[in-house]
């Protein structure tokens, strides 16, 4: 019996000595699965209730402020420009999960979309402009930690050609003269702001200078080409945050300006066809 109970007492110590434990390393393992899946999640949750606040559709207005239609799926659109024709809508959709936002192009009759970029995570497409025959668009991403001014085909065929590369950052693009030659786009910070004027032809590879038609102590914003390319309008913020809207002519030889035409802005201005 002695022994019978020295053998039962060997086996369970065997038994208890073979039970598997988790190592260090694997527990840190699980540990850092659990805190990924943890961290996707609240992500994913994040991403939900961004979009449920923050999502819309497109809809299209007559000058009496009726509703004639619209284009599109709930997304979330940063910035939405009809082309000169009306036909077709440049739109830039945000990703929330890959964090970036890129260009498209919907088409008002059938909604078919055309992507235009494809954009790296945390990298965003901004202010896109029509060219005055509809067959480009110009915009404003980052390439490479280097923003610039890109143009692509708007039926998205070919690749996109690199217009200019700005050595700063806050660049404000908004407008293509209605002869093609030009671009027009603000830079603002808190010190300031410049208005310039982008030659679209000639040189290539982003070698393109731009020229300052004006500069402030204070911030401008969203400079527009008159239809007969003689003037622009533009934002200014004052000092107190309260927005006005100017016009300026472009070649600083032509006598006057610049005027205020509003009393009170809160966005762009946009010119009447006849540039009344």
């Amino acid at each position: 019996m002695k022994t019978i109970r020295h053998l039962a007492f060997a086996l369970a110590a065997i038994a208890f000595v073979n039970v598997p434990c988790p190592s260090s390393a694997a527990a840190q393992e699980l540990s850092s699965e659990a805190k990924a899946k943890e961290v996707a999640e609240a992500r994913a949750k994040r991403d939900a209730l961004n979009f449920q606040n923050n999502a819309t559709t497109i809809a299209f207005f007559d000058r009496s402020f009726k509703r004639t239609g619209g284009v599109g799926e709930r997304a979330i659109y940063d910035e939405v420009v009809l082309s000169p024709d009306g036909s077709r809508v440049a739109v830039c959709m945000e990703d929330l999960a890959n964090e970036s936002a890129d260009l498209f192009v919907l088409d008002v009759a059938t909604g078919a979309k055309t992507r235009l970029t494809t954009s790296a995570r945390t990298e965003f497409v901004m202010a896109p402009v029509w060219s005055p025959d509809g067959s480009r668009i110009a915009y404003v991403t980052i390439r490479k930690g280097q923003e610039g001014i890109y143009a692509r085909a708007a039926n998205g065929q070919g690749a996109e050609e690199l217009l200019y590369k700005n050595p700063g950052a806050f660049m404000n693009l908004t407008d293509w003269s209605q002869d093609g030659r030009f671009l027009t786009f603000a830079i603002s910070d808190l010190k300031g702001g410049a208005l310039y004027v982008l030659p679209v032809n000639g040189a290539s590879g982003g070698d393109r200078k731009p020229v300052e038609i004006t500069h402030s102590d204070l911030r401008m914003f969203s400079p527009r080409f008159s239809p007969d390319g003689r003037f622009l309008s533009y934002t200014v913020v004052d000092q107190q945050n309260r927005s006005e809207v100017f016009v300026r002519p472009i070649d600083a030889a032509t006598k006057g300006g610049p005027w205020q035409v509003s009393d009170g802005s809160s966005s762009m201005a946009f010119w009447r066809r006849d540039g009344k």
